[in-house]
């Protein structure tokens, strides 16, 4: 839920004063508020399940945990007020280009990211243009804002192959479980697309016991097409890949046991490519950008992107891609 809090600890608070030796009164009485809508798509499939198991930091641990296509409303509030906000209920339709959809509002009892939202169970295709729309209703709780909307086109989902891949397991002397692997990616050099991958893996024991593990990965692409380079951790870009559009990987288990030592472990794992389009790119660098600055009064401000009209937030797909391997130690 990192990305989707940040976005929202940014707009609630839509400035700051950067002076430090006077107190500054700001003026609010003309403040306008404006509704907030955080949607982030994709082809959600049974084995996504598995990516939501995280104790290291990912982009699996945020948004793009298993929300099944969930569409969260908020409004910004004034410069200087506390950060404090709510999930509502909307009027939310998403517009298809044969009919307009009424997504269904849910609320439960849980953790930040699970309260309260909308969500669609609309299959999307590759290359379609989509459109969301939110209207402010009365009996929300909220002060009131004007309608918002948003568009993107869900992009297509990218083959590729797990090459060269290697696991290390734990033994007596170096208790550290991970590996590495190429992915050989076929893609059309004509588009930029951005990526981000993650691993997960299924340990099972000579009698039959099973571990869910991720990873912390670190991405290694290409400098002019010759030497390697360490790449933003989950996230690279065209540019990263070699010449035969394949980039390297290198993945730490996030759980060690002694049992992974033994002859005959089973590893099951399972790597998630995931293409971002363009809005859903431009909004999570910006967002890595925000979160980097936090703490600093001498960054480079940094402004979130956003989709949305009339408003703020980011409404956004990921097409993604799924493969796996089994190695025996």
């Amino acid at each position: 839920m990192n990305y989707i809090y940040t976005f929202f600890i940014a707009v609630v608070v839509v400035s700051c004063d950067g002076a430090f030796t006077k107190e500054i009164d700001l003026d609010i009485s003309n403040f306008e508020s404006k509704g907030v809508l955080v949607g982030l798509f994709a082809n959600y499939e049974d084995v996504d399940t598995l990516f939501t198991n995280y104790w290291y930091w990912s982009p699996a641990d945020s948004t793009e945990r298993l929300k099944k296509n969930r569409v969260y409303i908020t409004q910004s509030s004034p410069a200087g007020q506390p950060v404090y906000f709510d999930f509502y209920e909307a009027d939310v339709n998403l517009i298809t280009p044969t009919e307009i959809v009424a997504l269904p509002f849910s609320a439960s009892e849980g953790s930040f990211s699970d309260v309260k939202f909308h969500h669609s169970d609309e299959i999307f295709e590759s290359g379609v243009e989509y459109e969301i729309k939110a209207n402010y209703l009365p009996t929300s709780g909220s002060t009131g804002w004007s309608e918002i909307s948003a568009k993107d086109v869900m992009p297509a989902q990218i083959d590729f192959e797990i090459e060269d891949l290697n696991i290390h397991f734990p033994d007596g002397n170096r208790f550290e479980f991970g590996g590495s692997m190429r992915l050989a990616i076929e893609d059309e050099t004509d588009r930029d697309n951005y990526y981000q991958v993650d691993v997960v893996a299924i340990v099972t024991d000579l009698e039959g016991n099973t571990d869910i593990v991720s990873s912390y990965l670190e991405i290694k692409g290409v400098s002019s097409g010759f030497l390697e380079e360490d790449v933003d951790v989950s996230n690279f870009d065209d540019t990263h890949l070699s010449e035969d559009g394949k980039i390297r990987v290198d993945f730490d288990f996030n759980s060690v046991s002694s049992f992974y030592e033994e002859p005959g472990v089973e590893v099951h794992l399972f790597c998630r490519l995931s293409n971002l389009s363009q809005n859903y790119a431009k909004y999570k660098q910006s967002a890595e950008q925000f979160r980097n600055n936090d703490g600093n009064p001498f960054a480079e401000p940094v402004e979130i992107y956003s989709n949305v009209e009339d408003g703020y937030g980011i409404f956004a797909f990921t097409a993604n891609s799924y493969r796996e391997k089994i190695i025996v130690h």
